[in-house]
């Protein structure tokens, strides 16, 4: 952990690493800051979730799936809830049990996300939305679901976009619930803005080089998308209001 203050100073280990996991793929934070958890993409791998009051513990872990990404979640009547997208069409809500240092946790649903020939690529959240919005590749098209959060039903309202050629690198969402970004590992980006549960698509092809995640504020405070270049190590940034603006370096 870095704290704001210290930025320039060495990381601090608050907690064991998992032992007998392998293959990191995502991470997701609590809105309270509270839980760290990290998917595994290995076999037989999930979660493990590290909880803050009790730094000396290891890690509550749950075995899901080879699991490729990972969100956090909450609703008013639903509670909190760490959503994992597995490496086949499946998106599993790990609950947990936060009156117990650490917490216990238990797969409360299993959803199924479009097709058996998909593959969960990426998850994501923002802030008071009521959907969370999942994207999956199937050979070189890509498709952006939704799951709405009261209910863990799938697509529940019409007007998403349809499968979209191209390689999905990672996806995010803005504060609000809109725009959706898709990167795609050719460099193109794909938006979806939306309106209620009606959505618009445009895509544009700004960069030239391999998207390997996107990141973006989730109070809102700041109004950009960051891009991360794997194949040029380069980090990108471009306002959310503006999907066919050109990024800056």
């Amino acid at each position: 952990m870095l704290l704001p203050a210290l930025a320039l100073g060495l990381p601090e280990v608050e907690r064991g690493a998992w032992t007998g996991g392998s293959s990191t793929s995502d991470l997701a934070v609590s809105l309270d800051g509270r839980y760290v958890a990290t998917s595994q993409r290995s076999t037989d791998a999930g979660l493990a979730i590290w909880d803050r009051l009790a730094p000396d513990e290891g890690p509550t872990l749950v075995d899901l799936c080879e699991a490729t990404t990972v969100a956090f979640t909450t609703h008013a009547t639903r509670g909190d809830a760490f959503y994992v997208g597995c490496g086949d069409d499946r998106v599993l809500r790990v609950v947990l049990d936060s009156d117990v240092v650490p917490p216990t946790a238990r797969v409360e649903a299993t959803i199924v996300v479009g097709t058996d020939v998909e593959t969960v690529v990426s998850i994501d959240w923002a802030e008071d939305d009521t959907v969370l919005h999942v994207v999956t590749s199937e050979s070189n098209l890509f498709r952006l679901h939704r799951v709405d959060l009261a209910s863990d039903a799938v697509d529940g309202a019409s007007g998403l976009p349809t499968a979209t050629s191209g390689v999905a690198a990672d996806l995010a969402v803005a504060a609000g619930g809109t725009p959706v970004l898709i990167g795609q590992t050719d460099g193109s980006l794909f938006w979806a803005s939306r309106s209620s549960t009606a959505y618009s698509s445009q895509e544009t092809t700004p960069l030239s080089g391999t998207v390997s995640a996107i990141a973006v504020d989730p109070s809102g405070s700041s109004d950009v998308f960051l891009l991360a270049l794997a194949s040029r190590g380069e980090v990108w940034t471009f306002s959310v209001a503006s999907p066919g603006a050109t990024p800056t370096l």
